[in-house]
């Protein structure tokens, strides 16, 4: 579902939907974990001259091998 249509369901403002969905993204991701990750993999992904280049970093958990 979209923030647009959560907040027209509700009956309240984008905005309020959008500053919710802010809040719950930072608390659960700002901080990872990092206790069991083993590697990390970092990606360069060139968008263009306008947009230039992006980084992308995987963290790579153990999952038993």
């Amino acid at each position: 579902m979209t923030i647009q249509a959560v907040a027209r369901h509700l009956g309240v403002s984008w905005d309020l939907v959008k500053g919710i969905q802010k809040d719950n993204l930072n608390k659960r991701y700002r901080l990872p974990k990092l206790a069991k990750i083993k590697r990390i993999a970092l990606d360069e992904i060139y968008q263009g001259k306008k947009l230039g280049c992006c980084l992308i970093v995987h963290g790579c958990f153990n999952v038993g091998r």
